[in-house]
């Protein structure tokens, strides 16, 4: 897992990760602004949060970051979280647009080259 705390460009991360199957997955903790990317499973990367940073569920969305650099929001932690959100439909995406554009904001304020 890598925690990124500062503004890299993803030409040079996408050499530090594994990209073999086309995407890294990542998580964000939009409450306290924490990103990082590289795990076998999002839940890793929340389960990190929670434990280093004391990190909330209802926080924490999962995405997948392409070759190409192009951001999806495509995870199981997600699901409930809609959830929790008030969405009836649990889905893998982010249903709500603002949270899903302050997740948006977040990657790319961190990563630049990526886009959603």
């Amino acid at each position: 897992m890598i925690e990124i705390k500062e503004t890299t460009a993803w030409e040079k991360l996408k050499t530090k990760v594994d990209l073999s199957q086309g995407f890294v997955k990542a998580v964000v903790d939009l409450k306290k602004n924490l990103f990082a990317v590289e795990a076998k499973n999002h839940s890793d990367i929340a389960d990190y949060f929670k434990a280093a940073y004391h990190s909330e569920d209802i926080d924490l969305w999962g995405l997948r970051i392409h070759e190409d650099g192009s951001i999806e929001y495509n995870s199981l932690i997600n699901k409930q979280n809609n959830y929790d959100h008030g969405y009836e439909q649990k889905s893998y995406g982010i249903l709500n647009d603002e949270i899903r554009n302050e997740a948006t904001r977040l990657v790319i304020e961190y990563i630049q080259g990526t886009h959603e």
